[in-house]
């Protein structure tokens, strides 16, 4: 048996269709969701796995940052303050949150501040 993690950078608001969002990135959610909800089953004929192969986990990046220090970086001198604490744009974007949340066996574990890790609770 072999194992699979699916990961996820920065599925937040201010990446998709917020400060920092691109039209592109936008249409492309519902394709990221369907990939997150699909069954073991249909991705492993669709990578033709000769060995089954299971999902146990699936880890979405959060960037986020704080206005206090953002400006003094090399980033925050190119780009503009983001995926901030506390705001509507470092939320995931709700599509990708809802499957995640419809997701069974699937648990949230409390963040970190820049992951957060949903676990098969068997791995647990």
């Amino acid at each position: 048996m072999k194992y699979r993690i699916k990961v996820v950078i920065d599925p937040q608001v201010d990446f998709i269709t917020g400060k920092l969002g691109c039209p592109a990135v936008d249409e492309n959610v519902p394709k990221l969701a369907a990939w997150l909800a699909e069954s073991d089953a249909v991705l492993n004929e669709r990578y033709g796995d000769p060995e089954e192969v299971e999902t146990v986990g699936i880890i979405l990046t959060r960037d986020t940052h704080y206005p206090g220090d953002y400006a003094d970086t090399a980033e925050g001198k190119v780009l503009p303050i983001h995926a901030e604490a506390g705001t509507d744009g470092n939320e995931f974007d709700e599509r990708v949150e809802k499957v995640i949340d419809e997701i069974e066996d699937m648990e949230m574990l409390p963040d970190s501040g820049c992951v957060q890790i949903c676990v098969k609770e068997a791995v647990m």
